[in-house]
């Protein structure tokens, strides 16, 4: 028998769910705090956008396969395009 696989979508909204009923029942409540790795800003812009609300996120950048060689490639192709 395989074993069911792990929904973390709906991990993440229990999570949520019990950091917004302790916010409501709260007086002095804090945010609590989240390590977010990045791989570049499209990847991680929703994810942002989703639990800013709800965690005061810091963000780790890493990502080797982004160099500031091909940076500089992308940005002087995409600058030749216009």
């Amino acid at each position: 028998m395989t074993p069911q696989k792990i929904n973390y979508q709906k991990e993440l909204e229990k999570i949520i769910a019990d950091i917004e009923e302790k916010q409501e029942t709260t007086v002095s409540y804090k945010k609590p705090t989240l390590l977010l790795h990045a791989c570049c800003g499209p990847c991680s812009s929703y994810v942002i956008e989703y639990l800013a609300n709800i965690f005061d996120i810091t963000i780790y950048y890493y990502n080797p396969n982004i160099t500031q060689t091909s940076i500089q490639k992308t940005n002087i192709s995409a600058g030749s395009k216009n």
